[in-house]
């Protein structure tokens, strides 16, 4: 996703004008294939972490001290996200949850007595510095909920160099943990995310900048060239259907994902929504999607399938994802006549488009006491709670309610108009992101 968020957009092309840069990354080869035209002068670098740096034992540290630290953050101010992931990791091995918890009370009483650095941060996430680093003005971390990132914030400012970090995911400083240390600026998407930095991580609000969301800014810059008709091409759906698109989740966020599509098919064909075609949305990392191909990607059944590449992923994998598949999928979001979507970010990118989205808040066998039931636990978090709050989106509670809901928001697509701009405004604000970011490197330049 960091990616998509700064690379395929504006980010890059406004920090290009201004700086020199070098981009640190672990599949940089492929990178500089897919840059080397627009931006010539960018240089790529893999940060290295020598053998006598004892890397494998440094990686075990960073992972358990990655695990102590979101208990740290739930010990000091519990932020709703993380209730469900706590139940579960109690659910599934009680010891090393308690143990975890007495982590976190550790780390806790460490930072307190040692604000800045202490042993088990510099165990954890040091990597060399003059072999990594040196020669640079200011790092601007795309993210902050990797461990690699995590490594090159501590290491950078316990050696005196500024740092700038986008919280590249709304839910990054709710459903993470603490910071291994406090960036020189915290760059955020909107106001509520600002309240999140305060009231959870204790940033003072002078180190905090609203820049908006970078691939929202991309978004809103292909919107124009986005065509109905190349979407139905794409997917061979007739002009005269009315496109019906599911969105998949990751296989802990909702199990029972299979039965859902099963549903949405068979009302499909029995002509409930008129003549319609179900397009899935697979997730770019979840398992199940070629399973899902195999069995339902027949001709003669009203259904596509949307493969992501890996410009999707949260994480990073060995690839980057194309520029074209980012059009592909706002086009997606933009036709569609309605999106139906377990609660996550596509939600966003569906009403940023003012398309109706649903969001079944049932499961169809799974408990609703289960610690990832859709009854509650996904839409109480804390962020996602502000979309739920908003009223742009439709909550169905059980399978009769999400085909009537369907059938609604087709025949009324401006319901809930208001309510989607509201939201959309409020959590995806119109922003000259590249712009602001780069403003805020300057300025945390100008501090030194």
């Amino acid at each position: 996703m960091s990616v998509r968020n700064l690379l395929h957009g504006k980010t890059l092309a406004s920090l290009y004008k201004v700086f020199d840069l070098q981009i640190y990354s672990y599949h940089g080869e492929y990178l500089a294939h897919s840059f080397v035209d627009e931006y010539p002068r960018l240089s790529y670098k893999i940060i290295r972490n020598y053998r006598w740096s004892l890397p494998s034992v440094r990686a075990n540290f960073l992972q358990m001290f990655g695990r102590w630290s979101i208990y740290a953050l739930w010990l000091e101010s519990q932020p709703v996200t993380q209730k469900k992931w706590l139940r579960h990791h109690k659910e599934k091995s009680p010891s090393k949850f308690y143990i975890s918890l007495l982590g976190g009370r550790l780390l806790l009483l460490m930072r307190k007595i040692f604000p800045k650095r202490d042993l088990l941060r510099d165990l954890a996430f040091t990597v060399p510095f003059r072999i990594n680093f040196s020669g640079l003005d200011a790092l601007l971390l795309a993210s902050i909920d990797h461990p690699k990132d995590q490594q090159a914030l501590y290491t950078c400012k316990k050696s005196g160099l500024p740092v700038i970090v986008l919280a590249h995911s709304w839910d990054n400083l709710t459903s993470h943990g603490l910071f291994p240390v406090k960036p020189d600026r915290l760059l955020v998407w909107n106001h509520y995310m600002v309240d999140d930095a305060i009231r959870y991580h204790n940033f003072p609000r002078e180190m905090i900048d609203v820049v908006g969301a970078p691939y929202v800014e991309t978004y809103r810059a292909l919107c124009g060239d986005a065509d109905s008709r190349h979407l139905r091409e794409r997917l061979m759906i007739s002009e005269e259907d009315r496109i019906i698109t599911y969105a998949c989740n990751m296989n802990y966020v909702i199990p029972d994902e299979l039965e859902l599509i099963n549903f949405l098919l068979q009302e499909v064909r029995k002509a409930k929504f008129g003549a319609a075609t179900l397009v899935v949305r697979l997730h770019p990392t979840d398992d199940r999607s070629s399973s899902y191909i195999e069995q339902f990607n027949k001709s003669n059944l009203p259904i596509r399938f949307d493969q992501p590449d890996s410009g999707f992923a949260a994480q990073n994998t060995r690839d980057v994802g194309e520029l074209t598949t980012i059009l592909d999928f706002v086009e997606l979001m933009k036709f569609s006549d309605v999106v139906i979507n377990v609660a996550s970010t596509i939600t966003l990118d569906a009403i940023l488009f003012d398309t109706p989205v649903i969001c079944p808040i049932f499961n169809f066998s799974l408990p609703t006491d289960a610690w990832n039931s859709a009854y509650g636990m996904h839409y109480e978090s804390s962020h996602f709670r502000r979309v739920v709050d908003s009223g742009a989106v439709e909550l169905p509670t059980n399978a009769q309610s999400l085909s009537n809901a369907i059938i609604a928001s087709m025949n009324n697509p401006s319901s809930r108009r208001a309510n989607r701009f509201h939201c959309s405004d409020t959590m995806m604000p119109e922003l000259p992101t590249g712009q602001l970011i780069k403003d805020s490197v300057k300025r945390t330049l100008a501090n030194y």
